[in-house]
């Protein structure tokens, strides 16, 4: 995959387009100045590859749900009707749904990736900002906001999914085994000479352990992508990297000037 541009890019230069895995259909409301709604590829593209996702739609859903507000009843008034106190039950409804479908069937955990879709939640969004001091729905700073959290957390959701729960079944059978297997070999070590169980028990580990190189050499030679972690079996690691980054990569804010061809520079 080619090297993307660092920088925000205006929602009108990246709509509809298919950008190295990205596509990105909003389809906002006409009457936002959707040229001051920066896009940056990068960030997409970075949370994507340590969630090992391949793929990624992003779309506007005006389907959604939105959040309800049930006040609480404090007393009937002479016509029997409720009196609403002021304080009352908010459910709130989320920024966005997503769902994923697996690129490849039945390889190992750190060659698989997946084709993710996120759906924004459009009417939701339109609810929040009306609830703001400022509730100028026109305005792309108050858009921005819930944009960028609805992308954060819907590929850190779909991500994390994918690093900790689609895991081979190979795999799980060494996650099983390994570490009573590796504690048996260690300590019978210690007698001579070792006992048959551990032997065979030695046996079957060197030839997984031969099996998951040979499997290694075939998907590179296959040109597969592979993951890199430091835990065999559920990648926690690229899941607790992933978490942090949903907190800290900027996807989506305003930009300060108008005019399509802008880039700005990932600096606040």
């Amino acid at each position: 995959m080619t090297e993307i541009e660092k920088g925000f890019f205006p929602l009108t230069e990246v709509q509809d387009e298919n950008i190295e895995g990205i596509r990105i259909s909003l389809n906002l409301p006409e009457w936002i100045d959707q040229d001051r709604i920066g896009v940056s590829l990068r960030g997409i593209y970075k949370m994507c590859q340590m969630g090992g996702i391949e793929t990624i739609k992003i779309l506007g859903s005006t389907d959604g749900e939105v959040s309800t507000y049930t006040p609480n009843l404090v007393g009937i008034n002479p016509d029997g009707a409720g009196i609403a106190g002021k304080v009352g039950l908010k459910t709130e409804a989320p920024l966005f749904s997503s769902s994923k479908d697996i690129s490849g069937n039945a390889l190992p955990a750190s060659y698989s990736w997946i084709n993710a879709t996120i759906d924004v939640n459009l009417r939701e969004i339109d609810c929040r900002i009306s609830e703001r001091k400022d509730k100028s729905l026109r305005s792309a700073a108050n858009w921005t906001k819930y944009l960028n959290q609805a992308l954060q957390g819907g590929i850190a959701k779909e991500g994390t999914r994918h690093l900790i729960k689609d895991i081979p079944l190979t795999d799980k059978v060494r996650m099983a085994f390994a570490p009573g297997i590796t504690l048996a070999i260690n300590f019978d070590l210690l007698r001579d000479p070792p006992t048959g169980p551990i032997i065979f028990a030695a046996i079957v580990e060197g030839c997984y352990l031969g099996y998951q190189f040979l499997d290694r050499l075939h998907y590179h030679s296959l040109n597969k992508k592979q993951r890199l972690s430091l835990i065999c079996g559920p990648q926690i690691d690229r899941a607790l990297a992933l978490k942090i980054m949903s907190k800290t990569e900027r996807l989506i804010k305003e930009l300060k000037n108008t005019g399509r061809g802008i880039r700005l520079t990932n600096k606040e």
